[in-house]
């Protein structure tokens, strides 16, 4: 996607620029870089995510995974 070596599912979801466009666009950035230092996959990412958010905030996470 972006023509580097490593494609893993962590760079295209926060180490690749488009992706933290997207977080930041979303407004989500600062929550979901509290959930990155504490999880060590993807999975993890997002179920700890959406069980330490609001109802609001959740909708809006689940709006910015859509956009990948």
């Amino acid at each position: 996607m972006c023509d580097t070596n490593l494609e893993s599912d962590w760079h295209i979801f926060f180490s690749f620029l488009k992706a933290q466009s997207i977080w930041n666009i979303s407004g989500c950035w600062n929550n979901a870089q509290c959930f990155i230092d504490e999880s060590s996959n993807i999975f993890k990412f997002v179920f700890t995510s959406l069980n330490n958010l609001d109802d609001s905030q959740q909708l809006q996470f689940v709006e910015s995974l859509g956009a990948f």
